[in-house]
């Protein structure tokens, strides 16, 4: 249930920056995963497609780029489509 917590909290900041920048939809989220996620990019992959569906995210294309630094996990951007 590891998994759960970082999609929360990753889906949090997600519904908050398109708040913040009146998005109608987020289009691309780019994560960095660190070691100490404990996770697998492709496990990420499966449990960000299940969690997006009902949100800005829903159909967001992810990429995810590994690393050994000592984070978890970094939102590092995400491409929206504004409202306007």
């Amino acid at each position: 249930m590891h998994e759960l917590s970082l999609l929360r909290g990753l889906f949090k900041q997600i519904e908050e920056l398109a708040v913040q920048n009146r998005a109608e939809r987020v289009t691309v989220v780019r994560l960095k995963l660190g070691p100490l996620a404990h996770i697998e990019p492709n496990h990420l992959r499966e449990h960000f497609a299940e969690s997006a569906r009902g949100t800005v995210a829903e159909n967001a294309r992810l990429e995810i780029e590994t690393t050994d630094e000592l984070h978890e996990l970094s939102l590092e951007s995400v491409e929206i489509t504004d409202a306007s």
